[in-house]
């Protein structure tokens, strides 16, 4: 049962790859984790800890990772300190290489996303 569901998957992934492929859309992989800032740790010093680590990770050649920290004005978890934060990058293989900054999260998830652009 388990083998007959990731063939499934695979079968969806790689239909996905192909189908993305073939529009002129531009297509990324984007991850998500729902984080909440440990005590006594600001957001400037997470903002600090993650751009050191882009700029690490630029000099070790994963320059394509972008990242995006979301802070809620109105969600229905508002409590203090809760941030998203938004990993994208157009190779797949760069997702979850930062683990260490977001290890204590509360959910995550990982997505294909299609950025579309209106005709000029």
């Amino acid at each position: 049962m388990i083998h007959k569901i990731m063939k499934m998957m695979a079968a969806v992934i790689v239909s996905g790859c192909l189908s993305v492929a073939a529009t002129p859309a531009e297509a990324s992989t984007l991850e998500y984790f729902k984080c909440k800032l440990a005590d006594n740790v600001t957001m400037d010093q997470l903002n600090a800890a993650a751009s050191a680590m882009l700029k690490d990770a630029k000099a070790n050649g994963v320059g394509d990772y972008k990242l995006y920290f979301l802070n809620p004005l109105y969600t229905s978890d508002i409590s203090k300190g809760v941030f998203f934060w938004v990993g994208v990058s157009p190779n797949a293989l760069r997702l979850g290489r930062f683990d260490a900054l977001i290890k204590d999260c509360d959910s995550a998830g990982a997505h294909w996303l299609t950025e579309l652009k209106a005709d000029n």
